[in-house]
């Protein structure tokens, strides 16, 4: 396998370069490193193809830079199986957060619950200092009346 180098805007022209001068089996392209895999069948024909387009420049000017890279699928098939890489068996299970126990003379504290009324006691006190009132938003946005329902006041009059 050769890998050819240009930068990413040329990598279509590279890879239809590198058809006009040889005959890989296959290419796959990388455009955003600017590159342009070719598999050859014949080692033949990948060294003609390295030694012919090494230190060229594509017809627009920009350089190739290639490099020979010795197909590792070929000697190992089992290498290609998968596309995926394969998560390593693990002897142990190491505990990253939180540590196993807690620290020496840590006792655990009784915490609140959670509001179990309707209102909390300061919500309710700031709506009792509003008392019966009107909040209107001038950019017609919307309305609110805040009246006490269980108390005889009168509940202000909506427009």
């Amino acid at each position: 396998m050769i890998v050819f180098t240009t930068t990413s805007r040329t990598v279509e022209e590279l890879r239809e370069f590198i058809h006009s001068f040889s005959s890989p089996s296959s290419t796959k392209v990388i455009k955003g490193l600017g590159k342009v895999l070719a598999f050859y069948n014949d080692s033949s024909a990948e060294r003609l193809a390295l030694h012919t387009l090494q230190y060229t420049t594509l017809p627009s000017g920009t350089p190739i830079d290639c490099h020979y890279v010795p197909d590792v699928s070929a000697k190992d098939p089992s290498l290609m199986q998968s596309s995926s890489l394969k998560v390593p068996k693990s002897e142990k299970n190491w505990l990253i957060s939180p540590p196993g126990s807690p620290p020496l003379g840590w006792t655990p504290i009784q915490e609140e619950s959670p509001n179990s009324d309707y209102l909390a006691h300061d919500l309710q006190l700031r709506l009792d200092q509003l008392g019966n009132s009107i909040i209107e938003n001038a950019d017609t946005g919307p309305r609110i009346v805040i009246s006490d329902a269980d108390s005889s006041r009168s509940s202000p009059q909506a427009n």
